[in-house]
């Protein structure tokens, strides 16, 4: 959290100085994602600071925390747009006001043919990762849909991590054998059906 010069708050993401030229490129690219989009439930860019270190991505603030309700419409969106998000999941949809707002895009890729290959499995979210993904570093735009019916199942399990009990590995191999997380108490059938 900050405030600018005329007092309007803000939400602040910082890089640490530490961290190699690389990863500072990574760091930027959410911000260059981000000011693509000038969508109401899609955090805003605000500004870069990148003069002096630390660099600050500088985004509208957004009250409240994690929101484990989603619209498919911002799923959407992005797929519109061929926006690889690729960690989607309860814990960066945030909202408040009646608002909900993707965030955290620097796992994001914006592909032209809606495609992107990555060599090895670092730093994913494998519990949310489509089976694509997870067995061939491909992602789609519409690895999305896989990652969306989990946050649905997060959602309806009341923030519940997926796949209960397992490590990453146990849940990959269950993955790739075809199983898919069972439908909690609170989850009705048809929303389990579209999940």
């Amino acid at each position: 959290k900050g405030t600018l010069k005329d007092k309007i708050a803000v939400a602040v993401k910082m890089c640490k100085e530490a961290l190699s030229q690389e990863q500072k490129l990574t760091f930027l690219q959410e911000a260059k994602i981000l000011k693509q989009y000038d969508h109401f439930n899609i955090f805003k860019l605000i500004g870069v600071c990148t003069q002096r270190q630390p660099i600050y991505i500088i985004m509208e603030p957004v009250p409240g925390g994690d929101f484990l309700s989603f619209l498919r419409k911002e799923m959407l969106l992005l797929g519109d747009k061929n926006c690889i998000h690729r960690d989607l999941a309860a814990r960066n949809c945030l909202g408040g006001n009646n608002v909900l707002k993707i965030s955290d895009f620097g796992m994001s890729r914006q592909e032209d043919g809606g495609v992107y290959s990555s060599s090895g499995l670092k730093q994913i979210p494998i519990k949310w990762t489509a089976p694509e993904a997870l067995n061939y570093g491909r992602y789609r735009s519409e690895s999305g849909a896989w990652s969306f019916g989990i946050l649905l199942w997060e959602t309806f399990s009341l923030g519940v991590c997926p796949y209960p009990g397992m490590t990453n590995q146990q849940a990959q191999e269950q993955v790739e054998r075809g199983y898919w997380v069972s439908a909690s108490q609170q989850c009705p059938e048809d929303v389990y059906k579209t999940m």
